[in-house]
This record gives C-alpha cells, sequence and structure tokens, in this order.
C-alpha cells in the first residue's frame, strides 16, 4: 500500500471533500487530501468527530466488553474504527464539507450476533442477520428441527428462511446453498 497517492486522480470517487478511514495490519489510516495518515495524525477535528461518535456509541462499547472481552479504551476503539469505518471505499467517512459521518458498508465480520450486524457491518450475499445465523446452523450439521429450537422459532419458519435464501442465491438444493456461502 502507498504511503502517498501521487495525483488526485488515484484518490477513490467521492473522497475530494472528505476524509476516508480504513484500517491495515493493526492500525488505523485516514486518507486526508490524498495522503495516506495514521489515525493520531489526522487533523484535530477529525479526531474529535471520530471520537464523539465513538464514545455516543453504548451499545457498541457494552457489546465489546461483554463479547469480545474486549476491556482497554485502545482495542475497543480499534475494534469500533474497524467495523464502522475499516473499508476503504469511494465514500468519504467525514465530509468536510458537511461535516456528516457515513458508515462503510461494503465489510462483514461474520459475527451475527454484534450489536452493529447489519447496521455497520454489510451481511453477505444480501442475507438478514437471521437467515445467516439459519444457514450458519445448518452447515453446522442441525436440523432445522434443532435449529427451530435453537432460535426460538418453529420448523415450518425455519425450513421457509432456508428456501427464502435458496430462491435468493439461486441454489438448487442445500448442498448447493452451502457452497454459494462460504463466509457464514
Amino acid at each position: 500500500m502507498e504511503t502517498n497517492l501521487k495525483k488526485r486522480s488515484e484518490i477513490p470517487a467521492g473522497i475530494l471533500h472528505g476524509v476516508e478511514i480504513f484500517t491495515h495490519e493493526g492500525q488505523i489510516f485516514g486518507l486526508e487530501n490524498g495522503t495516506r495518515k495514521p489515525f493520531d495524525r489526522l487533523s484535530t477535528n477529525i479526531q474529535q468527530a471520530y471520537m464523539k461518535k465513538f464514545i455516543a456509541d453504548r451499545k457498541f462499547h457494552r457489546y465489546a466488553k461483554q463479547q469480545w472481552k474486549l476491556e482497554t479504551f485502545s482495542k475497543v476503539f480499534f475494534k469500533w474504527m474497524d467495523c464502522a469505518f475499516g473499508s476503504l471505499d469511494g465514500t468519504p467517512d467525514i465530509n468536510m464539507i458537511t461535516g456528516e459521518t457515513t458508515r462503510d458498508e461494503n465489510s462483514w465480520c461474520g459475527d451475527c450476533n454484534c450489536a452493529l450486524a447489519g447496521i455497520n457491518c454489510k451481511l453477505p450475499y444480501g442475507l438478514k442477520v437471521y437467515e445467516v445465523e439459519t444457514i450458519r446452523l445448518f452447515k453446522q450439521g442441525k436440523t432445522a428441527r434443532q435449529i427451530a429450537h435453537k432460535l426460538h422459532r418453529s420448523q415450518p419458519a425455519i425450513i421457509s428462511r432456508i428456501e427464502k435464501s435458496k430462491i435468493q442465491l439461486g441454489a438448487v438444493n442445500m448442498a448447493h446453498l452451502s457452497s454459494l456461502t462460504p463466509l457464514v
């Protein structure tokens, strides 16, 4: 990955009036004015905008501590930034003209139970959280009856979810559905 972008034409579309945050090899970077900078070297107002959003996201803090056992501020902050803004895409995460932030929607960590699943992360294949969880349990060898019991739903509801997922993904049978969903 290059440290600096040499030409304006190398800046991803939509990044001309904002900052794109992304994570790479365990660090947070920002693409600001065409230059890749570590997060702590971004302008103070950019850092403060993200800190305010992070501090306000209590639901994520609770989940990170309970589920991932993350205790330190820096670890929780990195996970939040990675989940919310970690992908390098064409939409600036913070628009310098309007001051608005936009979370990334093109990454998915695979944790269906996450407080932010479907909010910060895009679920794979356009499926809903409960559809992904149903497919995951099926791929673990569970029967429709066992899945229904675990998810507190009826067996016909689970069968319906599986059938709708097959139709949505164009799968002809369950083996085909499994092969089409390697990330689940």
